[in-house]
């Protein structure tokens, strides 16, 4: 196992050698065939807060960095993969989003 702990593009370079009597070694480049990203940062916001039985719509912003998809849950169903979602509650409750 290898542990890199920077970000960016790295070669792979493979050497295979035999250990049998004959000597035999062969050694492969792949360059910048390993890509290392950044640590990804989750983060949403929620416009309004609080929702009411008379206004019962609010949107979801994704304000997300450095990731390469993302889901909205409510409960335990998914919403929507978009950045940007707005919903309306059609029941009063409790609701989790995540």
């Amino acid at each position: 196992m290898i542990i890199v702990q920077q970000f960016g593009l790295f070669d792979l370079r493979i050497r295979l050698t035999t250990d049998s009597l004959c000597e035999d070694t062969i050694e492969i480049n792949y360059p910048d065939h390993i890509e290392v990203n950044e640590q990804p940062v989750a983060n949403f916001t929620v416009n309004p807060v609080v929702a009411d039985m008379f206004e019962p719509n609010f949107t979801l912003f994704d304000s997300s960095h450095n990731f390469s998809s993302s889901q909205f849950y409510l409960d335990s169903t998914i919403l929507s993969s978009n950045e940007v979602v707005e919903l309306e509650l059609s029941d009063t409750g409790n609701y989790e989003v995540s």
